[in-house]
This record gives structure tokens, C-alpha cells and sequence, in this order.
């Protein structure tokens, strides 16, 4: 009867380091996910102001081309 309470308890003991492992892990992923999303929602911000910044400039340009070529008329 000693060895199965020795079983028992080591299965038991097992069974919470696993679980605590597997809590730790679950724990680190979420913080990796954030992590990305916090970095993709950065890039993401820099590609916008990119993309406007240059959307800017094209539209100045072809406002100064048009205007240019009102005056020449």
C-alpha cells in the first residue's frame, strides 16, 4: 500500500508540473502575441504615414503640374 501512495503522490506531483509548465508557456505566447501585435500595429502606423506622406507629395505635384499648364494657356 506504501508503493501506491508513492505512485500516487508522484503522478500527482507530475501532473502539477506539467500543468504549471503548460500554464507558463500559454503564459509566454500570449505575451510573444502581444508583442507582435504591438510591433505589427507600429509598422502598420509608419506604413500609413508613409503611404499618406507620399500621396501628399504626388498630389502637390500634379497640382503644380495642372496649375503650370493653366498658366501656359
Amino acid at each position: 500500500m506504501a508503493g501506491d501512495v508513492g505512485e500516487t503522490n508522484d503522478r500527482f506531483f507530475k501532473f502539477g508540473e506539467e500543468k504549471e509548465s503548460k500554464e507558463r508557456k500559454e503564459k509566454l505566447l500570449k505575451e510573444i502575441e502581444m508583442g507582435n501585435a504591438a510591433y505589427k500595429a507600429t509598422v502598420l502606423s509608419d506604413l500609413l504615414g508613409t503611404i499618406s506622406s507620399y500621396q501628399s507629395k504626388a498630389t502637390f505635384v500634379a497640382y503644380k503640374q495642372c496649375s503650370g499648364n493653366k498658366m501656359d494657356k
